[in-house]
């Protein structure tokens, strides 16, 4: 056998080699991390640069056109722009002195609104053609400032806005992006690179100048780093030794700690090769002093050291002479340890000979005296001579439920000499036996009927029912059990339900239905069953269970309040139809005696005469007043009150709501005053129900003040994509008590009986309103002192145009109209109305047109046909005898009438004035609505607007 190596040779052996790989390792990984981390340091330090000149570019720009912006909107600029008489006096000079970059040379130019060149400096020769349109589209047509950096420079273009709208703009332009960005000092050098490669930015522009190639560049011993803004390459660079400088004292101290630590590795290796060595010797004396110097017979291996192989041979002798003693008992003691089961063996003395790991750990665990246990099972066990069941609780209150068994122990000559004590724990088995025992008793005592079938075996027999499914349908459980769940089925019972279910039990899926059934006796009842899969553990199911349940009162109930609900539909149609009928009815005698007051009072009356007259129409307009707040009551209850949005001036529909009502309080002595502050004047919502709000606020407001005055204040502001409308009307008038404020609001409502019959009305106004207003996403309050006056405030919501708008006055439109009636040009008009009064009227309305007159549908056709020439304008009445005006309409336009009047405007002149009547009118072709009764403005302005769109057309 060769000579084997001592351990401390051995080990020196093995680790020196190691160690020195570990430390060349450690020593890279060392300089590896301290250069990683000074690159990283570096490239923090350049990002950081990088992203200040990312910073000042962006805020540079951001003041540049902010600055132009201002100076865009600066007074001189903006009078310059509108005087075009004498700007050149004073703008080319304004111009020429403007200075906003650093660029001496920059170019600027004013345009006006169609994109013309007013004035410039240095434009012509240094601004590119490509940049000559390219902002008009977002400037002048959108009023949006419009901005371009690229390698040709800085172009921006700012417009300059009167009145909201932009009627020029003021454009800027800088031929390189050097000019904009401020200096930046810092000790390494960043470049702005275009998309061509030049240099735009220089923040060392002696060394590096702006225009050069960066190609070009020497930068070969140089530290770059790069990002991207925009279109364009940031760079920010600096000498390799300059970056690095802050590291290189590092490495003589990492040299010298890398040669420490290399020394000390070597000694360490040494002296632990010694120690254990040394170990090992004394540990192989220990061992030859305790076994038997009897060589066995094991073949021995050979080890690497002279001592572990001392070792070695040493413990292969104890190992053979202890093995043999020890196979039997370690392989009984697995057996037995390996039992879920508690285990333990007692002699004639009822001392224990041995247990199992299951038994000791239920000793400690459960705090059991040995001696209890064996008396107590031994004692109970052999006089029952049966297994015993008991309970243990641990401190923590846990139950463990233990199923003893006592069995006698016998030698090889059959004589007893102990017992063998076996115990099984069966808590979980006690806890399910509860459970199944509860739910059990729970379903069998349910108030609903609960049965269950087996779907493996053939038809479905029905395997349980509980009590209540005795009761339910008569039958005993002897008499269903076994058998299919369709004997309760009938004459009557709805085959599609049956299928139903057969289908959800085919698929395995569970169905909840309500079907006809019959009881033992044949009595109908209405079931609501509820039938659910029960799932193996392998995804089949094996059983459905089923929730029954009597319904047939609620199913009584359900078919009653289905046939009310058709009853209570019809009745709402009933009113519906009913009112609209009424509302024409009595929109049209009114029409009548309200435009006939209108002729009578231009005619010579004298002021008393005057005063009847406008008595009487103020009468026919409270009248009219009264059916619109009955028409949209009636609304309100069906809960149909709708709003509709056009475009409209909400300035000019103030000055119209505060006019009637000024004069009203003029014949009283009590001035109606309007204070505005309107940001924005057209608008879009429905002008109907505004008008309608704000007429019902001063009529009140009016009736009840008997001195002082009326005062309305409006506003409206923008918030995000609408506005808020806020108006309040107050007055000096009675007043209403602190007491009945809470009730102001509810329909039919008044202060008190003695108001209605003093000042009248119908208690609807102030409900509808607050309707109206919670509808247009608003809301109303009411502050007010008996005898000192009330002050009603509300807001709704507006939104923005739907089409763009020229902003112009109430005012406008009346001049326009009057014009109209002094020009040479009479349009002809066919009136197409079947009531005699209304013909008058309307003619009356529009003496300086030429009106021809049809009283029906049929006879409008006629005449249009027939006519030699050309109508300008139909005005159609909607529900006339032989043809009414919808079908007419739709005649008209289909072309029936001639090719030649598909286009021609028409106007509903109808009583129809319920929610609806509008949309229908335009649905059959018209193209407005009046209704009646109507004033006289109001027909010339329609017939107006049309007659003038026509025309342009």
């Amino acid at each position: 056998m060769p000579r084997l190596p001592s351990l401390r040779q051995y080990l020196q052996r093995i680790m020196l080699p190691k160690l020195a790989a570990i430390l060349v390792v450690f020593t890279i990984l060392i300089f590896s991390t301290v250069f990683f981390t000074a690159n990283r340091h570096i490239a923090e330090v350049h990002q950081g640069y990088l992203d200040d000149l990312t910073d000042s570019i962006e805020r540079s720009i951001d003041l540049t056109r902010t600055e132009l912006s201002n100076i865009a909107n600066n007074d001189l600029l903006v009078n310059g722009l509108i005087d075009v008489e004498y700007q050149q006096y004073y703008l080319p000079l304004f111009i020429q002195s403007l200075q906003i970059t650093g660029d001496r040379n920059l170019s600027l130019a004013l345009f006006n609104f169609s994109g013309e060149r007013l004035l410039f400096k240095n434009w012509d020769e240094r601004v590119p053609k490509h940049y000559l349109k390219a902002w008009q589209q977002q400037v002048l047509s959108d009023a949006d400032t419009y901005t371009s950096v690229n390698d040709d420079g800085v172009f921006i273009a700012a417009p300059v806005m009167i009145n909201g709208m932009a009627e020029g703009a003021l454009a800027l332009y800088v031929d390189s992006l050097h000019w904009v960005v401020s200096d930046r000092p810092n000790v390494a050098t960043q470049l702005v690179i275009g998309e061509e490669g030049k240099v735009l930015y220089s923040s060392r522009p002696k060394q590096f100048p702006v225009g050069t190639e960066f190609d070009t560049l020497d930068l070969d011993a140089q530290y770059i780093a790069n990002t991207k803004w925009e279109n364009f390459r940031l760079v920010s660079f600096e000498p390799v030794i300059d970056a690095y400088n802050n590291i290189f004292w590092l490495i003589p101290i990492l040299a010298l700690a890398v040669v420490s630590i290399i020394l000390t590795s070597l000694y360490s290796v040494r002296a632990a090769a010694n120690l254990s060595s040394l170990t090992l010797q004394r540990l192989h004396e220990n061992l030859e002093h305790q076994i038997d110097n009897t060589q066995g017979n094991s073949e021995i291996r050979q080890e690497p050291t002279l001592e572990m192989s001392q070792i070695r041979h040493a413990f292969e002798q104890l190992i053979d002479s202890v093995n043999d003693l020890s196979l039997s008992n370690n392989r009984f003691s697995n057996i037995i340890n390996s039992m879920e089961e508690m285990l333990m063996v007692v002699n004639n003395d009822n001392q224990r000979l041995l247990s199992n790991s299951a038994f000791t750990h239920f000793l400690e665990h459960y705090q059991q005296s040995l001696d209890d246990i064996i008396e107590n099972v031994l004692h109970l066990a052999i006089r029952t001579d049966k297994k015993l069941q008991l309970s243990y609780q641990k401190p923590s209150g846990e139950t463990l439920h233990v199923s003893w068994n006592a069995s006698p122990m016998l030698n090889t000559e059959g004589e007893f000499i102990g017992h063998i004590l076996v115990g099984e724990n069966i808590t979980q088995r006690v806890i399910l036996e509860k459970d199944v025992l509860i739910r059990t008793r729970a379903m069998n005592e349910a108030t609903v009927s609960i049965v269950i079938s087996d779907v493996t075996q053939p038809d479905n027999p029905l395997i349980y029912v509980n009590s209540a499914f005795e009761k339910l349908t008569g039958y005993r459980k002897a008499e269903v059990i076994g058998k299919n769940c369709r004997l309760l089925q009938g004459p009557n019972t709805n085959p599609e339900h049956v299928q139903q279910i057969s289908e959800a039990l085919q698929a395995g899926k569970g169905v909840e239905i309500t079907l006809l059934n019959y009881r033992k006796d044949g009595s109908e009842f209405y079931n609501q069953l509820t039938l659910s899969p029960i799932q193996q553990r392998d995804g089949s199911v094996s059983h459905f269970i089923g929730i029954q349940q009597d319904v047939t009162l609620q199913e009584q109930t359900s078919r009653y309040l289905e046939e009310a609900k058709l009853r209570a539909e019809e009745s709402t149609q009933l009113k519906s139809r009913f009112l609209a009928s009424m509302s024409h009815e009595i929109r049209t005698p009114i029409n009548g005696i309200y435009g006939m007051l209108g002729l009578l009072n231009n005619g010579n009356l004298d002021e008393a005469q005057q005063n009847y007259v406008r008595m009487a129409r103020q009468s026919t307009k409270d009248l009219l007043h009264i059916i619109n707040d009955i028409l949209d009551f009636s609304k309100i209850e069906a809960g149909k009150l709708l709003v509709e949005r056009h475009d409209f001036n909400l300035e000019a529909l103030l000055n119209e709501t505060i006019e009637h009502y000024a004069f009203e309080g003029e014949s009283k002595g009590i001035p109606v005053e309007l204070h505005c502050s309107l940001s924005e004047t057209w608008v879009s919502g429905d002008t109907v129900r505004i008008r309608q709000i704000i007429s019902n606020l001063l009529s009140n407001a009016v009736k009840f003040t008997s001195e002082g005055k009326v005062s309305v204040n409006a506003s409206i502001e923008r918030a995000d994509d609408h506005y808020r409308f806020d108006c309040e009307v107050s007055d000096t008038g009675v007043g209403i008590d602190a007491s009945k404020l809470d009730n102001i609001f509810s329909l039919f409502s008044q202060e008190d009986e003695s108001t209605t019959r003093q000042f009248g009305g119908t208690g609807l106004g102030l409900a509808i309103s607050k309707q109206l207003i919670q509808l247009m996403g608003g809301d109303i309050e009411v502050s007010s002192k008996k005898g000192q006056g009330s002050k009603f405030k509300f807001h709704i919501l507006l939104y923005p145009p739907l089409e763009a708008r020229i902003q112009t006055t109430a005012s406008s439109e009346t001049d326009a109209v009057e014009s109209f009636a002094k020009s040479n040009s009479k349009p002809l008009i066919l009136l197409v109305e079947d009531n005699n009064i209304n013909q008058v009227v309307a003619r009356e309305h529009l003496s300086d047109c030429r009106v021809m007159v049809t009283t029906n549908g049929q006879q409008a056709l006629e005449a249009l046909q027939g006519a030699k020439a050309h109508f300008d304008l139909i005005l159609m009445d909607c529900q006339m005898p032989v043809m009414d005006g919808y079908e007419a309409t739709r005649r008209i336009r289909a072309g029936e009438a001639g090719e030649r009047y598909q286009q021609t405007p028409i106007i509903a002149l109808t009583a129809n004035a319920m929610k609806g009547d509008r949309d229908t009118c335009i649905a059959a072709g018209m193209n407005d609505y009046i209704s009646k009764p109507f004033n006289e403005s109001e027909l010339r302005q329609k017939v107006w607007q049309w007659f003038h769109i026509a025309h342009a057309e």
